[in-house]
């Protein structure tokens, strides 16, 4: 019964009105059928209702009707279901009354076993179809059986109706399995609809998140570098003003010393503003944006970089891909801003079950105790898009000179985290 539910809920109202209205519309027809085989009786054969035979045929009929009633429209209105033994049991009281009708009154009282046969079908589970199949089957034989006293009984009707039955039965089971496959199916789209669903919001909070953190990553960049320069430059204004009044060379010396500071600080505001504009394009095919973000780099200084990743090899997942683009940029600009450094090596690739990326310098090397300032050479804001996505991210001193950026993320991680 619960699965006739679930799959009622699903249906559209004007389908699930149409069902509702079923059970009385085949309720008028059994009326009008009992009504003109009861007329039948009357007309042909007045010394069947005879005394308490009228009473009698009517209760069957009534309990017939009452039965199926209750059993049909039980089981459309969920407030008026019923069990499955208590369907059983109804079933059982129509078999009964019908077994009276077709051997006391008319064997053509027999066509209701048509009706009780699709209740079994539809009100029981196939475990509990036997008992009434056989005895719908007898009901059958008995509406056979002659009544004037002589023995002969039409084997080929009673196998004719044998068959009719089964062939019911097959074409029941049929429609039962194509309606509990429209279930599954209904199911199934609502199972997709609502992971859509999900997957749509969790979609449109990964983007919130992903402009969350560059704005912090935004904050912390002109607080670390923009808003250190300008306490430096109004430190060294106030330093010129004083000394002017005293040596005008040096006061020159410190103005140029500002203006060469004012200069430095709108080009990292410049190289600031020019990875915010960076296309979220470049995220797709990581190498070529590797790549790219390396002849961007080498264009603008003196600064050799070499790139080296393989031609083939399988991808991380897109938030993984825009996190290690991230860190590359990240430690390019430190690369170009602080290392001195006349050569670097970009590399990217994939073994020991993780992606690595790898960006090497022979600059001035940078020392354990800056690691630890915060905000330096955006350390910080690497090592958090590096956690974000279960990676690590590795600072090493190089062989002879410069520093080694490693960003290591586990595939295994990685690709369980893409599937779900």
């Amino acid at each position: 019964m619960t699965d006739h539910y679930s799959e009622s809920m699903s249906e559209s109202p004007l389908i699930r009105r149409a069902r509702q209205l079923m059970p009385a519309f085949w309720t008028i027809i059994l009326i009008v059928g009992f009504a003109s085989t009861t007329i039948n009786i009357v007309l042909n054969h007045p010394e069947k209702v005879v005394g308490w035979r009228a009473p009698g045929l009517i209760i069957l009929i009534i309990c017939l009707l009452t039965a199926y009633r209750r059993i049909s429209w039980g089981r459309i209105y969920q407030d008026n279901g019923i069990s499955e033994q208590q369907a059983l049991m109804l079933i059982r009281l129509q078999l009964l009354a019908l077994l009276f009708l077709v051997r006391g009154y008319d064997a053509l009282f027999a066509w209701f076993s048509f009706s009780v046969l699709y209740q079994i079908i539809g009100g029981l589970s196939q475990p509990r179809w036997p008992l009434p199949l056989i005895g719908l089957l007898v009901v059958f034989v008995v509406s056979l059986l002659p009544t004037d006293g002589s023995r002969t009984v039409d084997i080929g009707v009673i196998v004719g109706a044998t068959i009719l039955i089964a062939g019911n039965i097959a074409v029941a089971l049929f429609i039962q399995s194509l309606g509990k496959r429209h279930a599954q199916l209904n199911t199934m789209f609502e199972r997709l609809r609502q992971a859509y669903t999900a997957l749509t919001i969790s979609t449109a909070q990964a983007e919130e998140l992903a402009v969350l953190r560059e704005r912090t990553r935004l904050a912390r960049a002109m607080h670390d570098e923009i808003g250190h320069a300008l306490v430096v430059i109004n430190v060294k204004l106030e330093a010129a003003q004083l000394l002017y009044a005293h040596d005008s060379a040096r006061g020159d010396a410190e103005l140029e010393a500002t203006r060469a500071l004012i200069r430095r600080t709108m080009t990292d505001l410049r190289h600031t503003l020019t990875n915010l504009r960076a296309p979220v394009v470049d995220y797709d095919d990581l190498p070529a944006a590797l790549q790219r973000l390396a002849q961007e780099t080498q264009a603008r200084t003196t600064i050799v970089i070499t790139c080296c990743i393989p031609s083939m090899m399988p991808m991380p997942p897109i938030d993984a891909r825009q996190a290690l683009w991230y860190v590359a940029r990240e430690a390019l600009t430190n690369v170009e801003k602080h290392a001195l450094a006349n050569h670097v090596t970009i590399t990217f690739d994939c073994h020991n079950d993780q992606w690595l990326l790898r960006i090497e310098d022979d600059g001035a090397g940078i020392h354990s105790l800056d690691l630890e300032t915060p905000g330096h050479y955006g350390v910080l804001g690497m090592r958090e898009r590096m956690y974000a996505i279960g990676g690590t991210l590795n600072i090493l001193a190089g062989g002879v000179s410069g520093t080694i950026v490693e960003a290591h993320v586990p595939i295994k991680v990685r690709m369980e985290a893409h599937v779900l």
